[in-house]
């Protein structure tokens, strides 16, 4: 219905696509966006087009969480078996 015979022998075609998710509610893609830069999928730039919003200078790069750390560097540093203490709750020694 788009094209007609001779377009579709030239080789016109649609392409969709939901890249910019502007049906999403904005709490959808702020939390969508913080947890995709967070973790390095995403850049600033990438993170603003979700918002429709214009690039920024340096806004390229990749950041990750701090709080993340590869097998391999735990191994390195001899870290095995991590095991927390578990803290006895104080209304569990009164009884």
């Amino acid at each position: 219905m788009l094209f007609n015979e001779k377009d579709i022998e030239s080789g016109s075609m649609c392409i969709y696509g939901a890249s910019r998710l502007q049906y999403a509610s904005n709490a959808t893609k702020l939390e969508l966006v913080t947890q995709l830069f967070d973790r390095g999928f995403i850049t600033h730039n990438q993170g603003l087009e979700v918002f429709n919003m214009p690039p920024i200078d340096g806004g390229d790069k990749k950041y990750i969480r701090l709080d993340y750390a590869k097998v391999v560097e735990v191994d390195k540093n001899n870290v095995t078996n991590q095991e927390v203490p578990i803290k006895e709750n104080d209304d569990d020694n009164k009884q």
